[in-house]
């Protein structure tokens, strides 16, 4: 006689269920985070631009404190040469728009979480005003976080279902082997204890160590497989047939009537 047995089903199907949902959750905090939000704000950039342009590349460099600095000096004359050494080339550089006067220019630089718009007078640059985009740093951050902390959540199923699928369950003319307790031979078993099992799906095991302690090993009903096959087999081996088996009816009474 060989039963052998993996992981119960039920185990395998509530760690994968579990692992799922907090990886599409993770998955799609990541998605706003990471593309959508930063997306929507690069389009809302290109919106403002007075012609049709490209969508641009953010600058990381551009930013709100970016902007106030080169304000900070009143008495400063910033030019162009200034905005593109600070900034980079402008995302769009040309006429500020139909309604605008005639001749007037305007370049836009644009960051993750906003732009710059810069009235030019030449090379000379009038002023320099900010626009927010929609998304704030925060906004973004939160979700970046968010998927952090779910995909850290959803590492524990999965590592649990890694760790417990090559788990083997034995039964065979020798004894029993447990991957927590290893061999318990026929011998060695004292008793077993099926109470549980109608409530709790549990059988308590009860055996003699290699030392001669008492010991107790928990078979779950959910952990392993060919459960009712190991159980059965093993009370038949040792002459416990008649709690057990009418133990596991009980249990398995439930599940035929909702049938």
């Amino acid at each position: 006689m060989r039963i052998e047995s993996g992981l119960g089903k039920r185990t395998v199907t509530r760690l994968g269920l579990v692992f799922l949902l907090f990886a599409a959750f993770a998955a799609w905090f990541a998605y706003d985070g990471w593309v959508k939000y930063p997306q929507m704000n690069l389009d809302e950039a290109r919106q403002a631009f007075p012609e049709n342009a490209e969508t641009p590349t953010p600058n990381p460099a551009v930013t709100e404190k970016d902007v106030k600095d080169l304000k900070a000096d009143p008495g400063r004359e910033l030019t162009m040469a200034d905005l593109t050494e600070a900034w980079g080339e402008p995302a769009y550089l040309g006429s500020a728009g139909a309604q605008a006067d005639a001749g007037e220019r305007v370049a836009f630089f644009v960051g993750p979480y906003g732009w710059a718009r810069a009235t030019l007078d030449g090379e000379r640059v009038e002023k320099v005003d900010w626009r927010a985009a929609s998304k704030a740093s925060s906004d973004i951050a939160v979700q970046q976080m968010l998927a952090g902390v779910l995909l850290a959540a959803a590492a524990i199923p999965l590592l649990l279902l890694l760790l417990q699928l090559p788990k083997k369950y034995i039964l065979d003319d020798e004894g029993l082997v447990l991957p927590s307790s290893g061999r318990i031979t026929y011998e060695q078993m004292t008793g077993i204890d099926a109470s549980a099992l109608h409530t709790k799906g549990l059988v308590r095991l009860q055996y003699r160590d290699a030392a001669g302690q008492d010991r107790v090993a928990v078979l779950d009903e959910e952990k392993i497989d060919r459960f009712d096959e190991i159980v059965v087999g093993l009370c038949e081996k040792k002459g416990w047939p008649v709690q057990v088996e009418s133990a596991l009816e009980e249990a398995d009474a439930p599940d035929a009537e909702k049938q």
